[in-house]
């Protein structure tokens, strides 16, 4: 999750830097739309995908805390037991999309409230001008015919071009990503672009009046930041916009981006051997250095600890011939617990490989590790240090 996440705020963010210097001042209104709306999704994605890789990528086994043996008592153990803390990050992640869900929840249903059966309702009063689907409110005090005509018009435009499917989809979006400040950041720059787009429907040969309007509407009551709001966003930028030629270039700018999206993809996505300990990734019998979930030996690492100290013994044979050093065994946690494949990578001689591996062997079942939900087989290496006292 800690890459997903690193990755698509890094993405997010580049993004967002490119809007900023090549489309925030283009006319390309529709170009600018989806951009963001692309931007952000691939963003969210693309630490996900997996490429495939030729080439097994170099791995590193977990090494278990060393144990010592000396003389004929064993010392157990190098590291102090730990508190697992590996849901925190999980936990705070969950609590923030429910949080940021219930937010949109809250005022979705408060538009829905405020809607009529009426596809257009007109009120008596000063409600600021928003549209909700295919849904318009207007408060109608102190209007004219001709307002209220240029009001509706463009309210009328948000509701041809689906712009609160775009906002609810963009904060949905949000909600995955709540943590990513560049999100947000593209979610106001998306209702700016649908505000130029109704704008852009209304202001000709409106253009003083409908400035004029503008003005008068620059204070209003809406509900929050999923509907449609006439009076929205700044002033001064919309009007900005509406004096703006729009580009004969606008789209070729796009063309500036792609190269950001390659060097994201090549540096944000997962190979698809990662993980793997072997050359055959894709057989049932495939084995994990590092897993999601770690396997376990029953009761912990402290119990592992006593299980070796209770079993492990000096050799006799070792101490009449005063040899001394580290024994690295590996071996493998099956998908069922067992312990498999044990193996002295490095001994020592003087009976000392022979007395780590039959203790290794012997272990009882561990709860195994878990590679996207299932159990899988996960390797380890043990240190015994031998040593004379």
């Amino acid at each position: 999750m800690i890459h997903w996440a690193l990755f698509s705020t890094l993405a997010t963010g580049v993004f967002y830097g490119a809007y900023l210097l090549v489309f925030r001042n283009d006319r390309q209104l529709q170009l600018r739309r989806w951009y963001l709306l692309a931007a952000l999704a691939f963003s969210l994605a693309y630490p996900l995908v997996r490429l495939p890789q030729a080439v097994a990528a170099p791995t590193v086994v977990s090494t278990l805390p060393e144990v010592v043996v000396g003389g004929a008592q064993v010392q157990s153990v190098s590291a102090a037991p730990s508190m697992n803390l590996s849901w925190l990050p999980w936990a705070l992640y969950i609590g923030g999309v429910a949080a940021t869900l219930a937010m949109l929840a809250v005022q979705m249903l408060t538009a829905i409230r405020c809607l009529h059966r009426e596809r257009v309702t007109l009120l008596d009063d000063s409600t600021a001008p928003f549209s909700f689907f295919g849904h318009i409110t207007i408060g109608t005090r102190g209007m004219t015919d001709e307002e209220l005509r240029m009001v509706l018009a463009h309210e009328e435009e948000h509701v041809r071009r689906r712009h609160t499917i775009d906002v609810v989809t963009m904060r949905l979006m949000c909600c995955v990503a709540w943590f990513n400040p560049f999100a947000w950041l593209m979610l106001r720059e998306l209702c700016a672009v649908h505000e130029y787009q109704a704008d852009a429907a209304v202001v000709l040969g409106n253009g003083k009046d409908y400035l004029s309007l503008l003005y008068r509407q620059a204070v209003g009551t809406g509900y929050g930041h999923i509907t449609n709001k006439f009076n929205s966003i700044n002033l001064k930028n919309r009007i900005v916009m509406m004096n703006r030629q729009k580009t004969r270039f606008g789209a070729w700018k796009l063309v500036a981006v792609l190269p950001v999206a390659a060097l994201m993809l090549m540096f944000g996505c997962k190979p698809a051997a990662e993980k793997a300990a072997v050359a055959e990734p894709e057989t049932t019998d495939e084995v994990f250095d590092e897993v999601e979930v770690s396997p376990e030996f029953a009761g912990g690492m402290e119990a592992m600890s006593q299980y070796l100290a209770e079993n492990i013994q000096y050799p006799e044979q070792a101490k009449a011939d005063g040899v001394e050093g580290r024994v690295m065994v590996g071996f493998v946690v099956e998908k069922d617990g067992s312990i498999t494949d044990a193996e002295v990578l490095r001994g020592i001689g003087g009976g000392c490989d022979e007395e780590a591996l039959r203790v290794v062997n012997a272990m009882p079942n561990w709860t195994p590790g878990k590679q996207n939900g299932e159990a899988v087989r996960t390797r380890f290496n043990l240190p015994v240090v031998f040593k004379l006292q």
